[in-house]
């Protein structure tokens, strides 16, 4: 029988051997104490966001975090120490942290990325090395785009395309074309404008015109550029205190706001304004600006602004979720999440909770009912960035409101959705004998009459 690896961090580095080649992964884990290191921050929070900062949206930010390794035996040194694993060069060394959950011994990464060598830091008295790692995405923050690539009259996504296939980018990430899916496709006027910068400044400018993403997969390393949209599929269900079938997950809830920080109901790119009067009236107004030098044409700005203003006009709500590693750690950028967060809900006194339709009135007391904030099921969430700590093993997830109108934002507005039960998930039941407490409320599946409203 296998043992089970206990809940817990490895490491894992694979030097290069020469010029965008790398060598064999080595693993750093059987050397050091992980355990005592994390204790000690020898592994900082590793942080994925996309959109991040109030008042501010994004294309995508890099995942990056400190690891502290101790080299008193020479084996993290630069290059020039013949002990060094490090034989051609430290920087750009790929480093996976994988996590494991104490119940398999399946490995979860939790991070994939690269040495920035530039923050490299020694404390000799200590012989404790700390090094800067940035995601793998971070690659194309260290390489130009090359003269004469963008054409002018190109669309966007094919001018995408061309750039995240030079040999720099594809020694770290894999690309295939099947992945590049940008929201609006525009065409290029200056494709001078793009050139000999960095490729994470041309992404940045195309995808806010686009008003799209770039994502990693952190399993695959494939790179994705899409839309908002959130992912179709399972549902992950968060329930705070007191949910009647005890599937307590939330440890906590924090930073929950409207999302006004982020609505801007004037867009201006260009020479070209648009603006949501009705929103400004009730919001008041929030403007956001786009210098977008390689499109020159003023009807291309007029729309551009217009899809942006119809995107992010309407506040949305945002709030940052607790939850264990374990629980978090099957999602992904835009998966969908329900949050059950009730009001904490106790008797009063020795009395019973009051039951409708079982207790008599005037003979039950009202129940004590605390807490400031409710968060109901039916609003759909979708993730936007996840804060995992290792030294705890909880995770914060950031969610926002899915949708982009007034009246959008809700599971029963989603069409793969009834109500709050998922078609091809959950299931009518003509007559049920039992309510399963893994599943959400199932349209049918409690008969009329046999289910008392208040309790099962």
């Amino acid at each position: 029988m296998a043992i089970i690896r206990p809940k817990g961090y490895q490491v894992l580095i694979t030097p290069l051997v020469a010029k965008d080649t790398y060598g064999t992964i080595q693993d750093i884990t059987k050397d050091i104490d992980i355990e005592d290191f994390v204790r000690d921050g020898g592994i900082s929070a590793i942080n994925k966001e996309v959109d991040n900062g109030d008042f501010d949206f994004g294309v995508f930010v890099f995942d990056s975090l400190n690891l502290k390794c101790i080299n008193f035996n020479g084996k993290f040194a630069d290059p020039n120490d013949s002990r060094s694993i490090f034989k051609y060069s430290r920087d750009k060394a790929k480093v996976t942290i994988n996590y494991f959950n104490g119940i398999s011994n399946t490995p979860d990464a939790s991070f994939k990325g690269l040495i920035d060598d530039r923050a490299t830091k020694l404390n000799f008295k200590s012989s404790a090395i700390r090094f800067k790692l940035l995601s793998n995405d971070s690659i194309i923050n260290r390489v130009k785009v090359p003269a004469g690539v963008v054409q002018n009259g190109s669309l966007i996504s094919t001018s995408i395309k061309i750039i995240l296939q030079l040999p720099e980018i594809l020694a770290v990430l894999n690309y295939d074309e099947a992945n590049i899916n940008v929201l609006n496709d525009y065409v290029i006027d200056v494709g001078s404008e793009l050139e000999n910068i960095s490729i994470k400044k041309a992404l940045d400018l195309m995808l806010a015109a686009s008003n799209s993403v770039m994502t990693v997969d952190k399993d695959t390393d494939d790179i994705f550029i899409r839309s908002r949209e959130f992912n179709s599929g399972t549902v992950k269900d968060f329930f705070g205190d007191g949910d009647l079938l005890g599937r307590e997950n939330i440890i906590d809830i924090k930073n929950h706001n409207t999302g006004l920080q982020r609505a801007f109901n004037t867009i201006r790119v260009g020479n070209a304004v648009e603006s949501n009067l009705g929103l400004i009236e009730i919001n008041g107004d929030n403007g956001k600006e786009f210098e977008l030098p390689f499109i020159t044409n003023i009807l291309t700005e007029i729309q551009i602004a217009k899809d942006l203003l119809a995107y992010w006009s309407v506040p949305k709500i945002e709030l940052e979720l607790v939850a264990t590693t374990n629980e978090t750690k099957g999602l992904k950028f835009f998966d969908l999440v329900s949050v059950d967060y009730p009001y904490r809900v106790v008797p009063f006194k020795d009395s019973k909770l009051p039951i409708y339709g079982t207790s008599k009135y005037g003979t039950a007391v009202y129940p004590h009912i605390y807490g400031n904030l409710k968060i109901r099921p039916s609003v759909a969430f979708k993730v936007v960035g996840m804060r995992e700590i290792p030294s705890t093993f909880l995770t914060s997830v950031k969610l926002r409101q899915v949708g982009t109108t007034i009246d959008d934002g809700f599971f029963g507005k989603i069409g793969t959705f009834y109500g709050t039960a998922i078609y091809g998930v959950n299931k009518y039941e003509l007559n049920p004998s039992r309510i399963d407490p893994n599943t959400r409320s199932v349209y049918g599946a409690a008969k009329y009459g046999t289910v008392i409203y208040g309790k099962v």
